[in-house]
């Protein structure tokens, strides 16, 4: 599956060809390109809770709104945790965390929906966004990742609810986006501990050796590993692999920019 990085006149973002050429779904990460924000939220802030302008954050998603399509009041927004809770969004979520964080779904980090033109958001600044489309049963999904909901499986849980609505496991397709790449992100012991706690045996694979106690962790691989359990066929995941630590023109990144940043968004929505 392949996709392109489109610089329009008002945001940047990566879109889906394959899955936008159907005219079934539209699904894109945006960059850090095209907003209003100030420094060091410059441009296109998505996040209220990370210091800047509210009333720039709330400019920069309706600018996103316009190039998507659909309306910043038929976007839905969570309060992440870095958990596995799933939320099946209808239309009375429409517009929840939309302009105001306090009434975006609670402590929900993945949402699936089979509700027409309903924007599925996560917001990320190294976590991994994972977008997940079931054409044959018309439902969508949303995934918002960290090394915490890498190893509790989220992106699992998420196929979880789409099968709940009728979709087969491979039948889905999925989207890594833009996240910390493996070359860039070292982490300690006690990470790695909780992969195993969680998964028992954890592929070597993902955690490199890097120094005495440290290991540089490979999210992207981690989450292709779930999905892969989850039942997912391997021909269906796609790993983007563009690192946010390293692309400082295109990307936020809580782990380079030392948790002074902006949040980016991945979308997706069935039209």
């Amino acid at each position: 599956m392949h996709w392109e990085l489109v610089e329009s006149p008002d945001v940047v973002y990566w879109r889906m060809i394959g899955w936008e050429e159907s005219g079934a779904v539209r699904a894109r990460f945006f960059s850090r390109r095209g907003g209003v924000s100030r420094p060091p939220f410059q441009e296109l802030n998505f996040g209220f809770t990370v210091g800047d302008r509210p009333e720039d954050v709330l400019a920069n998603r309706e600018r996103a709104a316009r190039s998507f399509g659909i309306g910043i009041d038929r976007w839905v927004f969570c309060r992440q945790v870095h958990g596995r809770r799933v939320h099946l969004a209808g239309l009375a979520d429409a517009g929840r965390g939309a302009r105001s964080v306090e009434d975006a779904l609670p402590d929900t980090d993945a949402v699936v929906t089979r509700e027409s033109g309903l924007v599925l958001a996560t917001l990320a600044a190294d976590c991994v966004p994972v977008l997940l489309y079931a054409p044959e049963a018309r439902a969508v999904g949303a995934v918002h990742a960290g090394w915490r909901g890498t190893a509790l499986q989220a992106a699992a849980a998420a196929v979880e609810a789409l099968s709940s609505l009728g979709a087969r496991a491979r039948e889905i397709l999925a989207v890594i986006g833009p996240a910390i790449g493996p070359c860039c992100y070292e982490v300690d012991e006690k990470v790695r501990s909780a992969f195993v706690s969680e998964w028992g045996r954890v592929p070597e694979r993902l955690f490199a050796p890097s120094r005495e106690g440290r290991y540089l962790l490979d999210l992207w691989e981690a989450n292709r590993e779930v999905l892969r359990r989850a039942g997912l066929d391997e021909r269906r995941i796609t790993v983007m692999g563009v690192c946010t630590s390293c692309r400082e023109d295109l990307c936020f990144s809580h782990r380079r920019d030392r948790g002074v940043t902006g949040r980016m968004a991945a979308a997706i929505a069935l039209l």
